[in-house]
Parts: C-alpha cells; structure tokens; sequence
C-alpha cells in the first residue's frame, strides 16, 4: 500500500478535523478561529524584567559548580523564568519563599525532595512534559538539594529584595491583567458568554479567580487544578456546564475533560513553554457535539525575554499558515488553525529555552528558525507520504469508507434474528427499529434502562427527540456486542454463501503492522478471493465493493454440501497465504509484522 514506507517515522498522520463528516458529508466541527492578543509593557515591568535576568544569570553562573546541588540551582533558576511567563503574581509569589528561606521564615520552610524525584522533575522540565501547576511550592523542596537555606551566590538576598519590591509595584499596574479583563473578558461578558481560561500555574489562576471576583461578584467561577481529587474536578466541571459563567484551569483540566456542552470560548492566559498544550488545552471545547465556532485568545505579553521568544514562534508559524492558505487551495480558514497546530507539535520550544541560560534573543530567534524549517520540512514528508498510497482497487476503494445509516441499518436487519431478538415494529421509514429483547438479554444492558422491549435508530435527529430511542453506533455497548457477535466464530459455525460474479471462496481479513517499539500503528481490511479453478488468490477483488451494498440471500442447503470440510480447508490455506504474503511484503525496517485475523469467509456462487 506505501510505495515509499521509510518516510513514515519521520511523521505523524491524522484526520483533520475541518474535514471530518459524517455519513451523509455533514461537517462535524464547526471550526476554529485563533487570535493574538497583546498586552502592552509598562517601564516598571520592563525594569523588573531588566533585573530578573540579572538574577537568573547569577544564578546560572552557581550552578556550574556541577552535582547535584549544582543541578538544583539550574532547576530553580529555569522555573523562576517559566513562572515569570505566566504572571507577576507566581513570580513574585516565588520569589517571596526563596527570601523567607533564606531569611528562615516559617513560610519559608518545608520538606526535601528526594534525589530520584528531583531527576524525574529535572528530565520532563527539559522536555516541557513536567505538567506541575505547583512549581513555586515544589521549588522549596528542590532548593534544599541545592544549598539549603544559603544563598546561592553573594548578594543574593539584596537582589531578592529588590526583585520584590519592583514585583510589587508592576502587580499594582499589571496591564497584562487589564487587557485580560477589559479588552477580552469584558466584551465577551457583555454577550452572555461563558469562558474557559487556562494558566499553568496555581497561583496565577488564584490571582486570576480573585481579580474574577471582584469585578463579576456572583457570576459563578469555577476552578480545576492539581490539588483537586477527581470528585471535585467533577463537581466543578457541572457546575461550568451548567450556571457558572467562569472556569479557570491549570494544565490539570488540559485532556481527558470535557466543557464544550455550553462555551466556545478560551483565553490562554499564559502562553507555556510546550506550544503542543494550546492544542490540548482547545480540544476541550473542539471535539465532537460543539455547537458553536470555537474562538481561542492567546494573550500575548513581552513582558520576559521567554514570552518575547514564545510570542515571535506564535507569530512565524501563523504567518506560515497564512500564506499557505493564500498560494493553496489545500488550506482554507478552517485548516489554518490546524496547521498551526500541526507545526507546534513539531517544535520543542522547550529545549530551545531551556538551552539559552543567557536569554539571548538573537540566539533563540536562530533556534526557532531552524525548528520552523524543519517542522514543514516534516509537512512536506506527510504530503509526500499521502502522494504514494495506492491502497484498494478505485472501483473498491470509495465503497470502503462510504458505510452509514443505511448500511449499520442493514446490519441490524440482518443480524437482530439471528442474535434471537425479534423485530417488532419498523418505524420512520425503517429508520427506527422496535425490538423485543430475549429473556436472557433483558436489563443486561444499561442504554435500555432494564426495558424487554426497546427502540434503536440509525438516525441520530430521532435519537435526540426521545430518549427512549437509542442511537446504534459504536458508543452503544449493545451494538457493540452485536459486532462481536457477527465475528465470532459461534456466528453459524460455517462458511456464508453468496453470489458473485464468478465461482471460488472469499476471505476478508484484517491484517495488522506494528512500529519497531512492538506498538500496533497500521491496520487494513484485506479482501482476497480464490477462484474454484484456481491455486492463487487475487487481493482486492473489483466485485468486493458491491457486495457490501447490495443484498446477497444465501444459497441453497444443496448447493452449500457440494463443498466439504476438506476441500474448505484447503481453500483457508490458500487464503491465508494470500493474506500472510500481503502483510510481509509491506514490512519495512520500521514497520514490522504484528497479526492476520480472519473476519469473514464465504463460497462464491456465480450468479446464474
């Protein structure tokens, strides 16, 4: 099916979701706008900002020393920079504790962190997968692996001291909280709309939800973080769907949530050093079910040399999508989002930052530049990729992903007697089927709510109208076990017989690779059919793809005993070689064998 596999391992292959349909070639996402917006930068933020990189380079100077404690210093210093992205108020939140340490306060103090635990830390904080939202709090424990409550260079308190100082004083100006508040949050508010807000770190979203409250008292805000047990992230989640206008999240509320049933809109506070987790953090409003356009603010600030650096990447890779939707007709409004994204993925712009200790722009700029390069360099492998797939016979191939209502419908017909469960009523055209469950299937599953008699539908608009009516699709756990069912060898126990175009045996079969790390990534349906007269299979039969929409009635119980068990398992066996050499002439050095199953079987009889 590749005729060019090797390029596989250097890319990543996905439906886009601006193409996705549904049977009838409805869209089923609605789309996605992005915007930047940015926050202006006072001289007091711009002098803090001066005076931190100062700081961070002593200590980055400390941590040379090496080991362990070496290491920690290092740690502390690139956390300090990603917590300076996010807000004033975690930066100047750390940067108090590291001063009470020093000074032995008592807010200052608590426990060590362990050596392994530190490691575990150090190692997702240099690939930007460290998801803590904690990190001011987990700070004090890795300063006590560096030197303790010492300072980590001369005259380090005196430049604390000063830090926060000027910390205050850009906290009781913030423009990046101004422009949050009245340039988004304000016109979004005057439309009755809800709105999710992601930050990565607990203490900007405290700031965030107290700044929330004071102007919107009452308004219903809701939060999802870290420090939270999966019944209060529950309760929370409810509350969004239902009456709360806010929901403010740290990257704990990033996957596996969702908050799409009533809001469209995001606000990306901060901007993290891993750009892959604005994807994640909009694919809790863009999936499936959302009914509305989904519009994301990235509010930009360069207020820090790692926001100027994040927000110049943001820029060019837009740019990028931009022009290509000017000079392709690929990319149209609805995919440039998308590519955005794909391009992110692409670009560690974690240990692009992590590596420039001087904070140089210059550097970083180079750095995003050949990550950039080498991102659509990987685009251009996909494109490539998609241009040697030469997969099913044509005549076959647009029969093969065409299944939909009509089809599922035709399987329930098919299938229901012969699982023992009567078919009432058609109702709707056919499109709703009322079905009398047998004694041993009633209350065995949970979508009938215990009902001996039931109503299923292919038509999702009838499903909605009562609830009564349960949709069959592969959600249900009812049509799933009809799926099971149809492929289980206790499903008539022999060969099917049908009508064809020629006399020989069909098998469909599911054939399987894996990548070189033993995971199952590639996965196709192989028809192959065996003439009666001769010893070699031919793959993707030009007849296949009718036979899938079109009735075929079974043949007569004489016509079913000209074939006997032996000659039948001379035929499986030569199928099955058919089978086996398909899946081993697709092998590559990356792409390696992982199974053949057989799905169906059945004589062919030719039509008369």
């Amino acid at each position: 099916m590749l005729a060019d596999p090797s390029i596989v391992a250097e890319v990543v292959v996905r439906n886009r979701k601006s193409k996705v349909t549904d049977a009838s070639g409805n869209l089923l996402f609605c789309g996605q706008d992005t915007h930047l917006v940015e926050a202006p930068v006072s001289s007091e933020a711009k002098e803090f900002d001066r005076h931190l990189r100062r700081y961070l380079r002593n200590g980055y100077v400390a941590s040379a020393e090496g080991g362990v404690a070496g290491r920690a210093v290092g740690f502390v210093m690139t956390t300090y920079r990603k917590l300076a992205s996010s807000s004033i108020a975690a930066i100047e939140r750390a940067l108090k504790r590291r001063r009470a340490k020093i000074n032995g306060y008592p807010e200052g103090s608590t426990s060590s962190i362990g050596v392994t635990e530190f490691e575990e830390l150090e190692d997702a904080l240099e690939e930007g997968e460290d998801g803590r939202d904690d990190l001011d709090e987990v700070l004090d424990g890795v300063t006590v692996l560096g030197k303790g409550a010492n300072p980590f260079f001369v005259d380090e308190i005196f430049l604390l001291n000063e830090l926060c100082e000027r910390a205050r004083i850009v906290s009781e100006n913030d423009l990046k909280l101004k422009t949050f508040l009245n340039d988004i949050v304000e016109a979004l508010c005057r439309e009755g709309k809800k709105l999710l807000v992601f930050t990565e770190y607990r203490a900007t979203q405290e700031y965030l939800v107290e700044a929330l409250e004071k102007r919107y008292p009452n308004s219903g805000i809701c939060q999802i973080n870290g420090g939270m047990n999966l019944s209060e992230k529950r309760r929370n989640i409810d509350s969004f769907n239902d009456c709360a206008r806010f929901m403010v999240s740290t990257e704990a509320g990033g996957e596996g949530i969702n908050l799409h049933y009533n809001c469209h809109v995001l606000v990306n506070y901060d901007l993290p050093w891993n750009p892959r987790r604005l994807v994640q953090r909009a694919g809790r409003l863009y999936r499936y079910g959302q009914r509305e356009r989904v519009i994301a603010f990235n509010l930009i600030s360069q207020d820090s040399f790692d926001n100027r650096a994040l927000g110049m990447l943001l820029d060019r890779v837009s740019t990028i999508a931009r022009d290509m939707a000017e000079v392709s007709h690929e990319f149209d409004e609805g995919l440039q989002t998308e590519v955005v994204g794909e391009l992110l993925e692409r670009i560690d712009m974690a240990h692009i930052l992590a590596n420039n200790r001087e904070m140089e722009i210059e550097r970083s700029e180079a750095d995003i530049a050949d990550a950039i390069k080498r991102a659509e360099r990987a685009r251009t492998l996909q494109d490539r990729l998609f241009s040697h797939i030469d997969g099913y016979d044509p005549r076959t191939t647009p029969v093969l992903h065409s299944f939909g209502p009509a089809e599922v419908l035709a399987f329930l017909e098919g299938v229901l007697p012969l699982r023992g469960i009567r078919i009432r009523k058609r109702l709707y055209d056919g499109r709703l089927l009322e079905i009398e469950l047998p004694e041993g299937m009633q209350g065995k599953h949970s979508e009938f709510a215990g009902r001996s008699v039931a109503r299923i539908t292919v038509d999702r608009r009838l499903a909605l109208q009562d609830q009564r009516n349960v949709s069959m699709d592969f959600a249900s756990a009812f049509f799933s076990e009809l799926i099971e069912f149809a492929t289980s060898p206790e499903f008539r126990g022999e060969f099917a017989s049908i009508h064809g175009p020629a006399d020989g045996s069909l098998g469909v079969y599911r054939i399987r690779w894996q990548n070189d790390q033993g995971v199952p990534r590639w996965e196709t349906l192989l028809p192959a059919f065996l003439p009666s007269e001769g010893d070699f299979a031919e793959v993707n039969p030009a007849f296949f793809g009718s036979l899938l929409l079109s009735s075929n009635s079974a043949s007569t119980k004489s016509e079913l005993a000209e074939k006997g068990s032996k000659d039948r398992n001379r035929v499986l066996e030569q199928l099955q070689k058919c089978a086996d050499g398909e899946l081993s002439t697709k092998c590559t050095a990356l792409r390696h064998p992982n199974d053949v199953v057989l799905l169906a079987a059945a004589d062919v009889f030719k039509n008369s």
